[in-house]
Protein backbone atom coordinates (compact mmCIF):
# COMPACT_ATOMS: atom_id res chain seq x y z
CA UNK A 1 0.00 0.00 0.00
CA UNK A 2 0.87 3.48 -1.11
CA UNK A 3 -0.58 6.92 -0.35
CA UNK A 4 0.63 9.63 -2.04
CA UNK A 5 -0.73 12.89 -1.27
CA UNK A 6 0.29 16.54 -3.10
CA UNK A 7 2.51 17.45 -0.42
CA UNK A 8 5.68 15.37 0.03
CA UNK A 9 4.71 13.24 2.66
CA UNK A 10 4.68 9.80 1.42
CA UNK A 11 3.20 6.81 3.81
CA UNK A 12 4.28 3.49 2.31
CA UNK A 13 3.69 0.17 4.05
CA UNK A 14 7.72 -0.23 4.37
CA UNK A 15 8.08 3.33 6.38
CA UNK A 16 4.68 3.62 8.03
CA UNK A 17 4.75 2.39 11.55
CA UNK A 18 1.43 2.91 13.77
CA UNK A 19 2.80 2.03 17.05
CA UNK A 20 1.64 2.41 20.41
CA UNK A 21 3.57 5.59 21.18
CA UNK A 22 2.33 7.17 17.70
CA UNK A 23 2.58 7.00 14.12
CA UNK A 24 6.23 6.90 11.91
CA UNK A 25 6.41 8.24 8.32
CA UNK A 26 8.96 9.25 6.25
CA UNK A 27 8.75 13.06 4.88
CA UNK A 28 10.10 13.95 1.85
CA UNK A 29 11.52 17.50 0.94
CA UNK A 30 14.01 19.01 -1.54
CA UNK A 31 14.90 15.52 -2.48
CA UNK A 32 16.09 14.87 1.02
CA UNK A 33 14.26 11.80 3.16
CA UNK A 34 13.36 13.15 6.64
CA UNK A 35 12.16 10.85 9.34
CA UNK A 36 9.36 12.16 11.22
CA UNK A 37 6.18 10.99 13.67
CA UNK A 38 3.66 12.81 15.58
CA UNK A 39 2.94 10.96 19.01
CA UNK A 40 0.10 9.46 20.13
CA UNK A 41 -0.91 12.17 21.95
CA UNK A 42 -0.92 14.39 19.40
CA UNK A 43 -2.61 11.84 16.87
CA UNK A 44 -5.35 11.86 19.47
CA UNK A 45 -5.75 15.52 20.44
CA UNK A 46 -6.07 16.30 15.99
CA UNK A 47 -8.18 14.00 15.77
CA UNK A 48 -10.66 14.84 18.42
CA UNK A 49 -10.46 18.20 16.87
CA UNK A 50 -11.69 16.84 13.50
CA UNK A 51 -14.55 14.49 15.87
CA UNK A 52 -12.82 11.19 13.96
CA UNK A 53 -13.19 7.46 14.58
CA UNK A 54 -9.66 7.14 13.91
CA UNK A 55 -10.40 4.50 10.86
CA UNK A 56 -7.92 3.99 8.35
CA UNK A 57 -9.63 6.25 5.85
CA UNK A 58 -9.74 9.29 9.05
CA UNK A 59 -6.19 8.67 9.46
CA UNK A 60 -4.97 8.78 6.13
CA UNK A 61 -7.65 11.37 4.61
CA UNK A 62 -8.56 14.00 7.18
CA UNK A 63 -5.58 14.08 9.13
CA UNK A 64 -2.62 13.81 6.30
CA UNK A 65 -2.93 16.76 4.97
CA UNK A 66 -2.47 18.24 8.61
CA UNK A 67 0.20 15.97 9.77
CA UNK A 68 1.83 17.39 6.26
CA UNK A 69 1.15 21.01 7.54
CA UNK A 70 2.63 20.59 10.71
CA UNK A 71 5.94 18.54 9.71
CA UNK A 72 6.59 21.60 6.88
CA UNK A 73 6.19 24.20 9.77
CA UNK A 74 8.17 22.63 12.13
CA UNK A 75 10.90 21.89 8.90
CA UNK A 76 10.59 25.67 8.24
CA UNK A 77 10.93 26.66 11.48
CA UNK A 78 14.10 24.76 11.99
CA UNK A 79 12.47 23.05 15.01
CA UNK A 80 14.53 19.57 14.19
CA UNK A 81 15.12 16.59 16.82
CA UNK A 82 19.23 15.99 17.74
CA UNK A 83 18.80 13.29 14.93
CA UNK A 84 17.53 15.42 12.55
CA UNK A 85 14.42 14.01 12.32
CA UNK A 86 10.70 15.63 13.32
CA UNK A 87 8.34 14.83 15.81
CA UNK A 88 4.89 16.66 16.42
CA UNK A 89 3.86 16.76 19.52
CA UNK A 90 1.06 18.28 21.57
CA UNK A 91 2.67 21.39 22.25
CA UNK A 92 3.31 21.81 18.35
CA UNK A 93 -0.81 21.73 17.80
CA UNK A 94 -0.79 25.08 20.08
CA UNK A 95 2.04 27.00 18.08
CA UNK A 96 1.24 25.62 14.39
CA UNK A 97 -2.50 25.44 15.09
CA UNK A 98 -5.04 22.68 14.91
CA UNK A 99 -6.26 23.77 11.21
CA UNK A 100 -5.49 26.08 8.41
CA UNK A 101 -2.95 26.79 5.51
CA UNK A 102 0.40 26.57 5.38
Amino acid sequence: MTVKSAMPLELTSRNLDIASRGLSFDFHDDGAVVAASITLEALQDLGGYHHLNFTKEDVLGVLLPEIERLVRAKRRADRLEENGGIVIRPADLLRYGFHGAS
